[in-house]
């Protein structure tokens, strides 16, 4: 009888399917924050699931939506860039990373380095160039080699979004 019982409240879902449903909006919608506030402000549930550093992680960052906010509200944009950071947002890693390497006296490939162990593309090769660039040694190399092996997808990923191996993309 138990097993029959339909869902009907938030509250009867268990708070990973919550989670992700949050992901999910944050990684598919062209103004997350605004419909990440809406959802947070549905039910106190639904406020935790949205606050959980894991959706953070998701946001979909380089989109036009946030270009245009760069440009008209910086102050917002760079305080949710820093928020992003935070969490571990790798494309927001990435954003701060190149600046963090090219803009600051002591150039660091802390931000792009985590860009990178998240599974961004664009960071893991960038940091791999700064690590070329640097010619730090053998250790770097090796380093290197391996972002440059998964953003081409030649490393048994699905990166290269292709079953031939010949047909390499970089998206």
């Amino acid at each position: 009888m138990a097993s029959r019982r339909q869902c009907r409240l938030l509250t009867d879902l268990p708070m990973e399917v919550l989670i992700d449903i949050a992901g999910h909006v944050a990684a598919t919608s062209f103004q997350p924050m605004e419909d990440l506030g809406r959802l947070r402000a549905t039910c106190r549930v639904m406020r935790r699931a949205c606050g959980d550093p894991s959706v953070g992680r998701r946001v979909a960052l380089l989109r036009t939506y946030w270009e245009d906010m760069q440009w008209n509200e910086p102050d917002r944009y760079y305080a949710l860039l820093a928020l992003l950071v935070g969490v571990g947002n790798p494309e927001a890693c990435t954003l701060i990373g190149i600046v963090d390497f090219f803009a600051t006296p002591q150039p660091s490939l802390h931000e792009l380095s985590r860009a990178a162990v998240g599974g961004h593309d664009v960071g893991a090769y960038l940091c791999a160039l700064m690590m070329y660039r640097n010619n730090g040694g053998a250790a770097d190399d090796d380093i290197a080699k391996m972002y440059i092996c998964r953003v081409e997808g030649e490393d048994g990923s699905a990166a290269s979004g292709s079953a031939d191996p010949k047909e390499l993309r970089n998206d």
